[in-house]
């Protein structure tokens, strides 16, 4: 049995690791702990959101260091060719000091609701936020509107929660 402490108490986050473990078929005890991303509410660029993702697996690692592992998982906007995406940064750091950094798919955002989250403040306003409020859908998934429902936010982290432990698994 595996014990794993995550930083987060999002209910999306944890359903993702649970059926992540389920799909590999891992038996863990996850410890949800609420903690700070230290970072923006809105994440832009892939640096912002690897350090919120690292902030938030060690201050999980530090208030839990006895599990077998620590995870933090961080959202974030990241300008690309093809536009405006968001994708999530998976940390997981081991109890003996391995270290993996794993990426969620992305999903194209609008930006034309980047530019309003952007005007507001990235400090405290998120591109979802703005997505709710234009759209009337989930401010906590709005990947499941911008996919017509074929990608909801959890079903993409579970993927790459799947990943990360089959490759931590592997090694």
């Amino acid at each position: 049995m595996l014990n794993i402490v995550i930083g987060t108490t999002n209910e999306i986050k944890l359903e993702a690791l649970r059926q992540a473990c389920d799909d590999l078929g891992i038996s863990a005890r996850i410890h949800p702990v609420d903690v700070s991303s230290g970072i923006n509410a809105q994440p832009v660029g892939l640096g912002e959101i690897t350090r919120g993702a690292t902030n938030r697996c060690l201050a999980a690692r530090t208030l839990m260091p006895q599990n077998d592992y620590a995870i933090g998982i961080e959202n974030g906007i990241d300008e690309r060719s093809e536009g405006w995406v968001d994708s999530a940064v998976i940390e997981v750091r081991g109890r003996t000091g391995g270290r993996l950094t794993w990426y969620s798919d992305p999903v194209p955002f609008p930006p034309s609701a980047v530019e309003e989250a952007k005007r507001r403040g990235f400090e405290t306003t998120t591109v979802s936020q703005v997505l709710a409020e234009q759209t009337k859908c989930s401010p906590t998934d709005p990947h499941a509107y911008l996919t017509d429902g074929k990608h909801p936010r959890q079903d993409i982290l579970r993927r790459a929660l799947v990943g990360a432990l089959k490759h931590l698994q592997s090694c």
